[in-house]
């Protein structure tokens, strides 16, 4: 399991926009057949920041908690089969 930062894209522009709601999903790199399985990573909340939590929709996603204004989030990706 390797556990590895996300960068806002926000950041890699050195800009700075504001936004409400999110949600981040973990796909497929690539297409599979629909009887493949598929072994995606997860995502783990960082502590101390309240404006991200489990989606209630999706098992592989993220979400915003509110409608706050927010210029950042943070979470980590754990990604599986990387040890």
């Amino acid at each position: 399991m390797m556990l590895r930062p996300l960068q806002s894209v926000a950041g890699e522009f050195n800009m700075r926009t504001k936004f409400q709601g999110f949600m981040l999903v973990a796909e497929p790199h690539r297409a599979l057949p629909a009887d493949a399985p598929v072994h995606l990573g997860t995502f783990q909340l960082l502590s101390g920041d309240a404006m991200v939590k489990f989606s209630h929709r999706c098992s592989n996603a993220v979400e915003a908690t509110s409608s706050i204004s927010k210029e950042e989030i943070k979470v980590s990706e754990v990604i599986l089969g990387h040890e």
